[in-house]
């Protein structure tokens, strides 16, 4: 009778064998490049998901698109952050604008700014900010970050005129937008618009971490218009994707507070690159120039539920409806129903006094710091003091008014 051993040396030699195949295979697998499907190409953290990060070293910055007719506002805005935002010179803003002439106009009228005084408004100015200017602007010509694909004879730095009439307005702000979110670097990144204004003493640090430690993608059933259908099909077809398979009446442009990652911008040029075979821009371009952030937003919900990632699972993605019908804002739809989404038009739910305290409540559990007010008359003086200061509110994005010179003229005992 053979003795044990030397039934289990063989036995232990072949296993150790086939080990060492199974290690070398997996190693290939794991480091080739993954396209399934006409989907994109895994990311290095497919087989091991990384963790997200948030700390003091996060880089945040400020993408703002704009032009000469928005001057004066893109001067305001920046007045009221060099008066309340308490941190502004730890975030990079970058003014993107069409051409070299409109550079050195905006710089002329931004170094002519004048220093804070003691109050700015109803506000009472940080010491710190009386003095200080916000150090931390730089203003990009586009051309200077433009793609190869849309850089054409046409173009110059002094002239980039025939992208506008090529891709029409919205188009042309897209292109400021997601040209400047590839282009820099950064972690984090709000994407604004020029017409915004600090509301009161912040630190854009605290705006962006009350985002970015529980991050919400909203989306709604809300799309009702041909051309709000447009841009959600475009949108997809950028992507690689159907709308159908979002439903076909989603809408993704909901929160106004377009607070992108960098390593989801990323992602998505890279799936969109690995779907078409084709440079990004070649086929954003050819779909309808779609709304950057309606595309951004498909994304992380199309990657949720096919990637096994932190970087997409950490997000949370929620129906504004059905979220907002749970904070007793039901009542307050009728007035809201068409037109866009629920939260890109927050203001229109103080039409009904009595949801402002909901309302309220609402944002400040998801984190919504950053909403659009167009018409401060929408409601009663002391129902916007109690929305702006209960929520709180940090900033008015697109299509601010006066907020500053109101408050001066509707003075109040509410604190």
């Amino acid at each position: 009778m053979r003795s044990w051993h030397k039934a289990v040396i063989p036995l232990f030699v072949y296993g150790v064998a086939c080990y060492g195949v199974f290690v070398s295979v997996y190693t290939l697998l794991a480091e080739s490049p993954r396209k399934e499907s006409g989907s994109c190409m895994s990311p290095a953290s497919w087989n091991m998901p990384t963790l997200p990060h948030f700390s003091a070293a996060d880089r945040y910055a400020v993408f703002i698109p704009t032009f000469a007719g928005h001057f004066a506002l893109v001067v305001q805005f920046f007045q009221s952050i060099r008066c309340l935002c308490v941190d502004h010179h730890e975030i990079d803003f970058k003014i993107v604008v069409s051409d070299a002439g409109e550079a050195d106009a905006l710089r002329k009228l931004l170094d002519d700014s004048k220093p804070c005084g003691q109050t700015f408004g109803r506000w009472d100015v940080p010491k710190p900010n009386r003095q200080r200017p916000v150090t931390s602007i730089d203003i990009v010509n586009m051309y200077d970050i433009l793609p190869k694909t849309l850089l054409t004879s046409e173009l110059t730095r002094n002239d980039t005129s025939e992208l506008l009439k090529k891709h029409g307005k919205f188009g042309y702000q897209s292109i400021k937008k997601l040209a400047a979110a590839i282009h820099f670097n950064y972690d984090f990144a709000l994407w604004l618009d020029s017409e915004s204004v600090a509301v009161r003493p912040f630190s854009f640090r605290e705006t962006f971490e009350a985002y970015t430690k529980a991050p919400t993608i909203w989306r709604s059933m809300r799309t009702s218009t041909d051309f709000e259908r447009s841009i959600m099909e475009n949108s997809a077809k950028v992507l690689g994707r159907s709308i159908a398979s979002f439903g076909p009446d989603a809408w993704t442009l909901e929160s106004t507070q377009w607070i992108i990652d960098k390593r989801v911008v990323s992602d998505m040029v890279l799936c969109v690159e690995g779907a078409h075979e084709r440079d990004f821009w070649s086929v954003w371009a050819e779909s309808g120039a779609p709304f950057e952030i309606t595309m951004y937003n498909l994304h992380i919900i199309a990657r949720k539920l096919e990637i096994v990632d932190t970087l997409f699972s950490r997000y949370r993605v929620l129906e504004s409806e059905r979220e907002m019908r749970q904070y007793g804002l039901g009542p307050a739809f009728s007035g809201v129903e068409k037109g866009g989404g629920f939260l890109e038009r927050v203001w229109y739910f103080l039409r009904k006094a009595d949801s402002q305290k909901d309302l309220s409540a609402f944002l400040r559990r998801y984190g919504q710091r950053l909403v659009r007010l167009d018409d401060i008359n929408v409601a009663p003086p002391d129902v916007i003091h109690r929305f702006l200061l209960d929520t709180p509110i940090d900033l008015i994005v697109s299509g601010a008014p006066p907020l500053h010179d109101w408050w001066v003229k509707h003075p109040d005992n509410y604190t």
